[in-house]
């Protein structure tokens, strides 16, 4: 068996009120970086007291926006420069928490600012972190996983259509992670299951696009189970605790999972989705997954076979299982009020036709499992999502 690594947060808390973990942390300042809402609920309020009885000074950056803009990350990077804290937080979803890891980026290597976009994607992975402070991530979604994973998503707004840029650093990996269902406790029905169906994604992609490996297998497959099961529940009654607990668990399984083995087309089509037409992300790789999936059918056979029979299905052979599957995963979007195509997402057809190129195009360029057929596959795959067809 080869040797492999598997890449966890340094400390990860997690159950109702993990929260307090925070006060065994020692030090002196602390930024916190999150949005509006973050501030408007409670939820930095609530962080930054815990900070303040534990003995930290605190100054809060809310400027984060939904697909964050390099512009912004710089202006949290300049508060932090001049704050000089030892600890930064990402509470929120993923915009925050991928906001945060660049701000802290950019607080100990100020010189990447400056880079261009490709400059910064390549010199950001030989830099060094933990020289002037570490990183905690609070998730208050249950989907993105950022907080168990070195990479940061950020949008590239100059180029047209926008286009979604990796950051990846492996000294990026959160401290700390936080997995507090509370947080997550408030989110509403739509915020919930595009954010569930993301982490959910992770899982069911993830599975079938490696090859096998112990660790990864487990987590993506268990995490997978669980979502399929209780992300319905979570996404009708809110206030059933067990559910959220679940979920917001499951995600984090889900994230360690991709993390350690990588997603694939699904992905790579849904930040292109996002990107365009400001689609939450979750709902853009829901929109994606049925063809996405389908191109791996032939060289994953087995894995579609065993994900199927994970959430209970009895398929004949690996073809049935992944017809099963991909009809289990439409039924269960329905369910939840996530749109099947991108007519029903809002799109119209006359947007989509001017930009499918420049969207075909980028998910090969930026693809972490780049298309051997080149941009012109991914183009006809985008069509089957524009008509829903998965094969």
């Amino acid at each position: 068996m080869a040797i492999r690594k598997l890449l966890i947060p340094q400390e990860l808390f997690y159950g109702w009120g993990a929260v307090d973990a925070l006060r065994n942390w020692p030090g002196k300042r602390a930024l916190l970086v999150t949005d509006k809402i973050m501030a408007a609920n409670g939820h930095a309020g609530k962080v930054a007291g815990i900070l303040h009885e534990t003995g930290y000074q605190v100054q809060t950056f809310d400027g984060v926006e939904p697909e964050p803009s390099r512009e912004t990350i710089q202006r949290g990077a300049k508060q932090a420069l001049d704050f000089k804290p030892d600890l930064i937080l990402g509470l929120g979803g993923g915009s925050c928490i991928d906001a945060g890891k660049v701000v802290w980026l950019f607080y100990e290597n100020p010189q990447l600012m400056e880079l261009d976009w490709t400059q910064l994607r390549d010199e950001a992975r030989r830099v060094k972190l933990h020289q002037k402070a570490r990183y905690v991530a609070i998730p208050t979604t249950s989907g993105t996983g950022s907080e168990a994973t070195p990479v940061a998503i950020l949008s590239n707004h100059e180029s047209t259509p926008p286009v979604k840029v990796r950051i990846v650093n492996m000294d990026m990996l959160p401290d700390m992670a936080i997995c507090d269902a509370q947080f997550a406790y408030t989110m509403p029905p739509s915020v919930t299951a595009d954010t569930g169906f993301d982490a959910l994604v992770h899982a069911i992609e993830c599975f079938i696009v490696n090859k096998p490996s112990e660790f990864v297998d487990d987590l993506a497959i268990k995490a997978f189970q669980t979502l399929y099961r209780w992300l319905p529940k979570a996404v009708h009654n809110g206030q059933d605790k067990e559910a959220r607990e679940r979920v917001h668990i499951s995600a984090t399984m889900a994230g360690i999972a991709a993390c350690n083995g990588t997603t694939g087309l699904v992905h790579d089509m849904g930040h292109q989705l996002g990107s365009a037409f400001k689609i939450a992300h979750g709902r853009s790789v829901a929109l994606a997954l049925d063809a996405g999936l389908s191109y791996f059918f032939p060289r994953a056979e087995g894995r579609f076979l065993e994900a199927a029979e994970a959430i209970g299905l009895r398929p004949e052979d690996g073809k049935d299982a992944a017809v099963r599957l991909l009809s289990a995963l439409t039924g269960l979007r329905k369910e939840i009020g996530i749109p099947l195509t991108i007519q029903e997402a809002g799109v119209s057809e006359e947007l989509f036709m001017a930009v499918i190129d420049s969207m075909a195009v980028n998910a090969h360029t930026l693809s972490i499992r780049p298309i051997p057929e080149g941009p012109e596959k991914i183009r006809e795959l985008f069509l089957k999502v524009w008509t829903g067809q998965s094969s």
